[in-house]
């Protein structure tokens, strides 16, 4: 079994539908997935604050997990509901062991190398701020290029870094697709999505190593 923790600001004035959209897709990749054992504990807006991200983690008791977490963030903090959801400032040993997802800004420039100091196994994330493609029918691409690189892990049996790898390559491609259509400004924001992509830890993490015997 995996056990998935995913957060989501689906209240957030700007973005909050567009969190949603990524949350939904990324359990529907889940689910697709054939004879895959797993559970999810989902964290919404109203409950992304570290006092319920304490509770909600005591129930894996040390177990790894893949977290993902859709909202904003800054390069030392994940930023839900108008607060804190994870500091690099705070004890995030309880994410050892842990794959760590995020589509927030710039959280990959300090929180996500604070983490792994705290065991954290693998961080994918953006070091800089980014910019998603709103509105039909180009907020899909957005999203499906947010969450390649954890589809791919889940799907491909590959390492973690290679999934990272493959969801640059998958901005590439849909850059070109938009660059094609003479679509120059939104390929810009696409190419700034995958300069800004980064990853931290361990390169050679794969699912099975965060599969863990059904109770």
């Amino acid at each position: 079994m995996i056990e998935f923790v995913i957060a989501y600001d689906e209240e957030d004035v700007k973005l909050g539908s567009y969190f949603r959209k990524c949350r939904d897709q990324l359990v529907s990749t889940i689910e697709g997935i054939p004879d895959f054992d797993y559970s999810t504990n989902e964290i919404q807006a109203k409950q992304c604050n570290r006092a319920y991200l304490d509770i909600a983690l005591q129930r894996l008791d040390d177990l790894p997990f893949i977290i993902t977490a859709y909202m904003h963030g800054n390069f030392k903090q994940l930023v839900a509901n108008g607060g804190r959801f994870v500091d690099a400032d705070e004890d995030n040993t309880f994410f050892s062991n842990t794959l760590f997802y995020t589509n927030s800004c710039s959280s990959g420039k300090l929180l996500g190398p604070s983490l792994i100091s705290d065991a954290c196994r693998t961080f994918i994330g953006f070091d800089q701020e980014v910019y998603s493609l709103l509105g039909d029918p180009y907020e899909d691409i957005s999203v499906s290029c947010d969450n390649h690189g954890i589809s791919a892990f889940l799907t491909d049996d590959v390492t973690a870094y290679s999934a990272y790898q493959s969801m640059k390559d998958n901005y590439t491609q849909e850059i070109k697709k938009l660059n094609d259509a003479k679509d120059v400004l939104r390929a810009g924001i696409l190419i700034s999505a995958r300069e800004a992509l980064v990853f931290h830890g361990d390169q050679e993490l794969k699912k099975a190593d965060l599969q863990t015997a059904a109770e």
